[in-house]
């Protein structure tokens, strides 16, 4: 499996300021309510400075922010506003399981936009900024999707895909589905009649948490071979 992760990390999020400020701000709403955008523009430059380094907002953006036309998000560390970017790039697991990370992209974007930036989208931003004062904002967050263009990244990744139709490993062989060298062997072994990754050709079994044994195998194959024997001869007889 090969991973692409796409990560954002501008916490202003293009909601009515109610459905997410409160929680952010807490106790601190009320001063925020009825200060204008130098309140904002001290607390990106002030306690948000060292989180979010490269974090730019326009005049018209921070206007937006005193008007609820934009609400501030997660702002305690790096995030797309919902979720920290940390754990957004996290990909050890996936790792730890076999994943193959191909690369890891970090846009100027909250995360309810990070999915949906490309340039046809930005540019109706763009035009829509034009209408009215109230929404000259709208140009900055525009241009940051066309900047971004996540559609089209999201796209290329997709592209990428096999190695040829069919073939869902990086192995040489498209008519081979895992990383071996033998076409006719659909595992990682060694043993080319083997359709297991044991060197021992039986299957692997997982463990489930529990003490049972799986030793049995054998003796379950030849009862439930005698099962169907019984049930073909029934149907014979009928």
């Amino acid at each position: 499996i090969e991973m692409s992760v796409l990560v954002g990390a501008n916490p202003l999020i293009p909601v009515a300021r109610g459905a997410v400020e409160n929680d952010t701000l807490g106790e601190n709403l009320p001063d925020f309510l009825a200060a204008g955008p130098s309140a904002y523009r001290a607390l990106l430059d002030g306690g948000m400075a060292a989180d979010f380094p490269d974090l730019a907002p326009t005049d018209e953006e921070l206007d937006a922010l005193a008007a609820g036309a934009m609400a501030l998000g997660e702002i305690s560390g790096l995030s797309d506003g919902l979720v920290f970017a940390d754990s957004a790039a996290a990909s050890d697991g996936f790792l730890a399981d076999g994943a193959t990370l191909v690369t890891t992209r970090t846009v100027d974007l909250s995360h309810l936009d990070v999915l949906l930036a490309s340039p046809a989208l930005g540019q109706v931003l763009i035009d829509q900024s034009v209408a009215s004062d109230d929404d000259a904002w709208l140009a900055d967050l525009g241009a940051r999707y066309v900047a971004a263009d996540t559609l089209g990244w999201v796209a290329e990744q997709l592209a990428r895909g096999e190695d040829e139709p069919g073939d869902d490993d990086d192995s040489a062989d498209p008519g081979d589905d895992d990383d071996s060298a033998d076409p006719g062997d659909d595992d990682d072994s060694a043993d080319p009649g083997d359709d297991y990754d044991s060197a021992s050709g039986e299957p692997d079994v997982p463990w489930t948490g529990c003490g049972c044994s799986s030793a049995s195998t054998t003796s379950g194959s030849w009862l439930l071979l005698g099962l169907a024997l019984c049930a073909l001869g029934a149907r014979r007889r009928l």
